[in-house]
C-alpha cells in the first residue's frame, strides 16, 4: 500500500484531482491504494510490523525448543555441525549458537513492539514525534527479521533428529506418559473418575516400587479384568499417542502450499 496524502492527509493541494493522481501513482508503482492517509490512521503501518513481530515470535519458539532439545540430558536433536569449531574453552562442546541466535533476534524484535504501537498514538492529523518513531523501528525490525529468517532456515534444513534418544527418554519414566491413554481405555468400562483414580494409584505405586508403569498396568487385576491383552498393549504403545499429529502437519502444509502460489500481477495502465 502506498502513501500520498499531502501535508495532513487530505490531498487539499491537488484539489479534485487528488484521488485520480493517487490512483495513477499507485498503479504505476504496483501498490495498493490506501483507504485513508497513514498520518491519520497509523494502525495500518503498525499492524504490518506487529505481524512481523508475531512471525518472529513463532521462529523464536521453534528455536527455543530446538535449543532445549540439545541439552546433554535430553539430546534429542542437534544443530548443524559443519563449520563449527566447538567451544573456545571446551573443544568437544558444540554450542547451540544458531538456535540461540534465532531466540535472541526474536527478543530484540519483541522489544520494539511497544515502539511500533506508539506509532499509532498520533496527535491531531500529523505528529512529528510519530514520524520520528517511524524512522527507527521499520528498518530495525526488517533487518533483524531478515537475519532471523536466514539462520532459522539453515537451522531447520540441517537439523539432526535422534529418534533413538527420544524413545530412551520416554522409557526413562517407565512409560508413565501413557497414563492418559490407559485412563481413556478404562473410562468406558468403569467411568472416567474411577479410571483416573486407578491410574493415579498405579503410577504412584510404580514409582514407589521402582517398576515400569507399563509393567504395573499390565499386571494389575482391575486393569486385566476390564481390558483385553490387545487393548492394554494398544494403550501402552507410544505410537498410538501421536494422535492426529501427522494429519495436522499435513493440513498446515496444504494451506501453506495454497497460499504461496504467486498472485496475478496487476495490469499496468496504458501510457
Amino acid at each position: 500500500v502506498g502513501e500520498l496524502g499531502g501535508a495532513v492527509g487530505t490531498m487539499a493541494a491537488l484539489g479534485g484531482k487528488g484521488l485520480a493522481v493517487q490512483d495513477r501513482m499507485m498503479a504505476l508503482l504496483g501498490l495498493g491504494v490506501p483507504l485513508i492517509a497513514a498520518k491519520t490512521g497509523g494502525d495500518r503501518l503498525a499492524e504490518f510490523f506487529i505481524l512481523l513481530a508475531l512471525l518472529s515470535a513463532t521462529l523464536g519458539k521453534i528455536a527455543q525448543n530446538i535449543y532445549n532439545l540439545q541439552v546433554t540430558d535430553v539430546d534429542e536433536a542437534v544443530e548443524f555441525m559443519e563449520g563449527k569449531i566447538g567451544s573456545s574453552a571446551m573443544p568437544h562442546k558444540l554450542n547451540p549458537v544458531a538456535s540461540g541466535s534465532v531466540v535472541l533476534l526474536g527478543r530484540l524484535i519483541r522489544a520494539r513492539a511497544t515502539t511500533i504501537l506508539d506509532y499509532v498514538h498520533s496527535e491531531w492529523e500529523d505528529d512529528h514525534r510519530q514520524g520520528e518513531t517511524a524512522w527507527a523501528f521499520p528498518q530495525e525490525v526488517c533487518l533483524l527479521l531478515g537475519a532471523q529468517l536466514v539462520i532459522a532456515r539453515r537451522l531447520l534444513a540441517t537439523l539432526v533428529v535422534k529418534p533413538a534418544n527420544m524413545l530412551r527418554n520416554l522409557d526413562r519414566s517407565g512409560g508413565v506418559v501413557l497414563s492418559e491413554a490407559v485412563m481413556m481405555a478404562l473410562a468406558p468400562k468403569i467411568g472416567r473418575d474411577r479410571a483416573h483414580a486407578l491410574v493415579l494409584a498405579l503410577s504412584r505405586e510404580a514409582l514407589q516400587k521402582g517398576v515400569a508403569f507399563q509393567e504395573a498396568v499390565a499386571a494389575h487385576p482391575d486393569v486385566r479384568r476390564h481390558l483385553t491383552a490387545r487393548q492394554i498393549a494398544a494403550a501402552l504403545d507410544y505410537k498410538n499417542s501421536l494422535g492426529l499429529a501427522g494429519y495436522f502437519v499435513d493440513r498446515v502444509l496444504a494451506v501453506y502450499e495454497r497460499q504461496k502460489r504467486p498472485a496475478r500481477p496487476r495490469p499496468r495502465p496504458p501510457r
